[in-house]
């Protein structure tokens, strides 16, 4: 018989960050839009409109280029509109499967850019 006993430091999960419950408590807990800091901002085209459309996608104010979408809160829904609203305003066909093989929007920009060079 298995018996789940928890945590032993008693933090929860909370869009992926860990947490203490005071924390929750005391309606301190984190915003993905707080722990992300723009240390590397976007060098091309792709990349402004790809760290553009990643913080829109997760409600954020900006996205690193280095940010992983899902590490920041992204799901498959989210993975989705991101995919459409990339092919409108790229002119590329960018699919679920490219965000999540590149998850960032740096790494999406390269591959997109590779797809543009061999297609």
């Amino acid at each position: 018989m298995l018996e789940f006993v928890g945590r032993a430091d008693a933090q929860v999960k909370i869009r992926g960050f860990r947490v203490e419950p005071e924390q929750v408590d005391r309606g301190a807990s984190p915003v993905p839009g707080d722990a992300v800091v723009a240390e590397q901002g976007p060098r091309t085209r792709h990349e402004r409109v790809l760290c553009a459309a990643f913080a829109d996608a997760l409600g954020l104010e900006s996205v690193d280029i280095d940010a992983d979408f899902f590490d920041l809160g992204g799901n498959s829904f989210a993975a989705m509109r991101l995919a459409d609203y990339v092919s409108r305003e790229l002119g590329t066909e960018t699919s679920i499967r490219d965000i999540f093989e590149a998850p960032t929007a740096g790494e999406l920009a390269a591959r997109l850019a590779g797809a543009e060079r061999n297609g």
